[in-house]
């Protein structure tokens, strides 16, 4: 899934960045086009927060997540508690799986 999230997001901040460019050059020119300077700086304001998805996407994964493999996809937890739950979780689909009694 990551692979498919990070250079989407990179590719939709570059995007936004230079329509952000064009349409404040636009803006800007000889009488001030207040549509164009808006759109502008909305576009500057999705470029910005689409790389500050991409860097906190990052610091989640490095720093705070732990990352659990279950059925394929990667699972993130925020919190100890959270992945002792899906520990426990998984634990009983094992045993249930290997037709143990779970505890």
């Amino acid at each position: 899934m990551t692979d498919i999230i990070i250079p989407s997001l990179s590719f939709l901040s570059g995007i936004c960045a230079y329509a952000s460019f064009n349409h404040l050059s636009a803006g800007l020119r000889r009488a001030f086009n207040l549509t164009q300077i808006s759109f502008a700086l909305m576009c500057l304001a999705l470029a910005l927060y689409a790389l500050y998805s991409i860097v906190k996407f990052y610091k989640r994964k490095t720093l705070r997540g732990h990352v659990c493999g279950f059925y394929g996809e990667a699972i993130l937890f925020e919190s100890k508690a959270r992945k002792q739950a899906h520990n426990k979780l998984c634990n009983c689909f094992r045993n249930a799986a290997l037709g143990q009694l779970s505890k």
